[in-house]
C-alpha cells in the first residue's frame, strides 16, 4: 500500500507539477496531502518556498453546466487534466 501512495505521489509531482514551481521556478519537491471528502479523493500540492498551491480533484463530469458556471465565476481557476490511480 505504502509503494501504491510513493508511486501514485510520483506520478502526481511528474504529471502535474513538473520539475518546477511554476510561479517562483524553485526544484524542491512539493509539499503533499491527500484528503478524502465524500467519495472524491483530494491532493494538495504546495510549493515549499513560495506556498504556491494546485488542488486536484476528480472531476466526475467534465462537461456538466455546473462546472461551466462555476468556472465563469472564477476566470483565475486553471483545469487540467491527468490519468489518476485509484488507491
Amino acid at each position: 500500500m505504502i509503494t501504491q501512495l510513493q508511486g501514485y505521489e510520483a506520478r502526481l509531482i511528474q504529471e502535474v507539477w513538473g520539475e518546477l514551481c511554476i510561479e517562483c521556478d524553485c526544484r524542491a519537491r512539493p509539499n503533499i496531502q491527500f484528503y478524502q471528502l465524500k467519495n472524491e479523493q483530494v491532493a494538495v500540492l504546495n510549493c515549499p518556498k513560495c506556498d504556491f498551491t494546485i488542488v486536484v480533484v476528480e472531476v466526475d463530469k467534465l462537461n456538466s453546466s455546473a462546472l461551466k458556471n462555476d468556472l465563469e465565476n472564477h476566470s483565475d481557476a486553471l483545469i487540467a487534466t491527468h490519468s489518476s490511480l485509484k488507491i
